[in-house]
């Protein structure tokens, strides 16, 4: 197993998800995601986003990249949105994903 199927399998095992639960909250099938967790395949960049964001996972702690060098100050609604993301419980965050994204399409439209 690479480095990036582990990454897979342990979150999802860290947040006490199956693979059937991950598909019915992303719509990735578990065969799918088997794959994945088992260096078989690798997930193209959407779905490698949709899986950190469902586990709440970084790239850089997963990835180990020290960004504490050139940290930005903290932002205050990234901290409110993550702290409301992590009350909406794992069967709707899916949904609530493409409810954000789709209103930013629609905000970039307009501007």
């Amino acid at each position: 197993m690479n480095r990036l199927g582990y990454i897979l399998k342990s979150a999802r095992e860290d947040n006490d998800l199956t693979q059937i639960q991950v598909m019915r909250l992303t719509g990735i099938n578990n065969k799918t995601l088997s794959g994945y967790e088992n260096s078989l395949a690798e997930p193209d960049i959407d779905t490698l986003v949709t899986l950190f964001k469902l586990y709440g996972l970084s790239f850089d702690k997963a990835f180990g990249i020290d960004t504490d060098s050139a940290k930005a100050p903290p932002d205050p609604l990234k901290k409110r949105w993550d702290d409301a993301f992590e009350a909406i419980p794992f069967e709707k965050r899916s949904d609530t994903l493409n409810i954000v994204e789709t209103m930013i399409k629609l905000m970039e439209t307009v501007a």
